[in-house]
C-alpha cells in the first residue's frame, strides 16, 4: 500500500512539474502589452510597451515604459542572468524574441544568445552573429568567422572570407573578392571560391554560376553535374535531384543524371517545394511534380508554393485549394486562403474570415473581420475592430476587447 501511494504521488508531482499552460500576449486599446490565458484571464497586466511570446520554460522578453528590456516569468517576476544591459536584436521594423527556445541579443554592441530559461548560453562577443539554421549559426570576431553550435561551441572557419552565409545540409557558402566557395561543418574549405554566385546545397547538390554568368549544378566537390549553360535555374529538388532550367526562351526539365526534356510552351517556373514546382505557360500557371508530370494544368492566374501537402490556386480574382495530387478541395470562392496550421486553414469570403479543415470542409463559417492562424487549439480573431480568442468551434473564449492579440503558446 505504501508503494502504491508513492507511485501515485510521483505521477501527480511529475504531471504538475511538466504541465504547461496556454498564454497569449495581448495589447490593450492604449497600446500597452500584457499576457492572458485563452479564456481572457489576465495573468500579467498590460503595462509594457512591447511583449514577446513566452518560451516553454516560462520566460518572455518585455519592454518597459522606460524603454529598457527585461525578462519576466508568467508571474510577472523579473528573471535575471549574467548580463546587466542587453536587448533583443533589432531589425528594420521590429525586434525578434525567442525562436526555437533561443534569442539573439546585443549587449554593448556585441551579439550573443540566451536560452529558453533566459540564461546566457553564448556570451555576447561577436561583432556579427546570424540566426540559427538547423544546428548552426555563423559568427564573426576580429575579422575571423566561426561556426557556432547551439551549445556555443565555436569552430573557426579556415577560409579567407569577407562574408559567410548560413550553414545548411553540412555546407556554408563563403565569399572572397566577389567569388564564392564552400566550407563544411568543420570549417574546412571544401570548394574553392571560384564561382560568381552559388546557392545552398539541397540533397548534396547546389546551383552555381560560372565566370561567364551561366548557371549549372555542382556536387559537394565542386564538380559540374549539370553543365553551366542556363540563364535561370531552380534549386535542385532535394530528394530526387531534379531541376528546371531556362536557356534563352527554352525551358528544360533536368533529370538527376543531367539529361533534359524540353517543357513545351513553358516560359517561367519556380523552385521545388515538397517535390512540386509551379510553371507558367503563356499567362497561365500550373504545377509539375518531380517527374515533370503535370499535377495541376496551366489554367490558373496564380499558384503559391506547395505547403503541408496543399497548393493555393487563384483563378481570376478568387482562390481555391488543391492537394498535391491535383484534387480540388475548395472551390474558387475565396478572396484569400492561408496555409494549414494546427489542422485548420484560414479562408476569406465576402470580406469575412473563417476556417476550413484539411479535407476542404468549412468548419468555422466566415464571420470574423480578421483572424490569425490557429496555434495550440486557439486563434486570434477580430470583430468590430476588437480582437479576442476563438476555439476550433469558432466560439470566442476570450471576448474581443483588445487592440491586438498574438498566438497562443504553451509555457510553464
Amino acid at each position: 500500500m505504501k508503494n502504491y501511494f508513492f507511485i501515485v504521488a510521483f505521477i501527480v508531482c511529475s504531471h504538475l512539474s511538466f504541465s504547461q499552460k496556454a498564454v497569449v500576449a495581448v495589447e490593450d486599446m492604449t497600446g500597452m502589452w500584457g499576457y492572458a490565458t485563452p479564456d481572457g484571464t489576465e495573468i500579467v497586466p498590460t503595462k509594457y510597451i512591447d511583449a514577446h511570446a513566452f518560451t516553454t520554460d516560462g520566460v518572455a522578453m518585455v519592454r518597459m515604459v522606460d524603454k529598457k528590456w527585461a525578462l519576466i516569468n508568467s508571474n510577472n517576476e523579473k528573471v535575471s542572468n549574467a548580463l546587466t544591459n542587453y536587448e533583443p536584436k533589432g531589425y528594420v521594423f521590429y525586434t525578434k524574441g525567442f525562436d526555437e527556445e533561443m534569442m539573439l541579443v546585443v549587449s554593448s554592441g556585441k551579439y550573443g544568445y540566451l536560452n529558453g530559461k533566459g540564461e546566457v548560453i553564448i556570451k555576447p562577443e561577436f561583432e556579427e552573429l546570424s540566426e540559427y539554421k538547423g544546428d548552426y549559426a555563423i559568427g564573426k570576431i576580429d575579422a575571423k568567422y566561426y561556426i557556432v553550435d547551439r551549445a556555443g561551441v565555436k569552430t573557426e572557419i579556415k577560409a579567407t572570407a569577407d562574408h559567410v552565409n548560413y550553414l545548411t545540409n553540412g555546407y556554408a557558402p563563403f565569399r572572397w573578392k566577389k567569388q564564392f566557395g564552400y566550407v563544411d561543418v568543420s570549417g574546412k574549405v571544401v570548394i574553392e571560391a571560384t564561382y560568381k554566385k552559388v546557392g545552398y546545397f539541397e540533397g548534396e547538390r547546389a546551383w552555381a554560376m560560372n565566370a561567364s554568368g551561366k548557371l549549372g549544378i555542382i556536387d559537394t566537390k565542386g564538380n559540374w553535374l549539370v553543365e553551366a549553360k542556363y540563364d535561370k535555374i531552380s534549386d535542385p529538388e532535394p530528394t530526387h535531384h531534379v531541376a528546371i532550367g531556362k536557356i534563352g526562351e527554352l525551358v528544360e526539365f533536368i533529370e538527376a543524371d543531367g539529361s533534359t526534356t524540353i517543357m513545351e510552351g513553358v516560359v517561367a517556373f519556380g523552385d521545388f517545394s515538397e517535390g512540386f514546382a509551379w510553371v507558367r505557360q503563356g499567362e497561365l500557371v500550373g504545377v509539375v511534380n518531380h517527374k515533370g508530370d503535370w499535377i495541376i494544368p496551366a489554367e490558373y492566374t496564380k499558384i503559391e508554393r506547395a505547403t503541408s501537402g496543399f497548393v493555393n490556386v487563384k483563378k481570376g480574382e478568387l482562390w481555391g485549394l488543391f492537394d498535391v495530387h491535383g484534387k480540388q478541395l475548395l472551390p474558387f470562392d475565396y478572396e484569400r486562403i492561408e496555409n494549414l496550421n494546427d489542422g485548420l486553414i484560414a479562408v476569406k469570403k465576402a470580406g469575412l474570415w473563417g476556417f476550413s479543415n484539411a479535407a476542404g470542409d468549412i468548419v468555422i463559417e466566415p464571420k470574423f473581420d480578421n483572424v490569425r492562424d490557429f496555434h495550440n487549439g486557439y486563434a486570434a480573431a477580430s470583430k468590430g475592430g476588437l480582437w479576442g480568442m476563438i476555439n476550433k468551434t469558432g466560439e470566442f473564449t476570450m471576448k474581443p476587447k483588445y487592440h491586438r492579440v498574438n498566438d497562443v503558446v504553451l509555457t510553464k
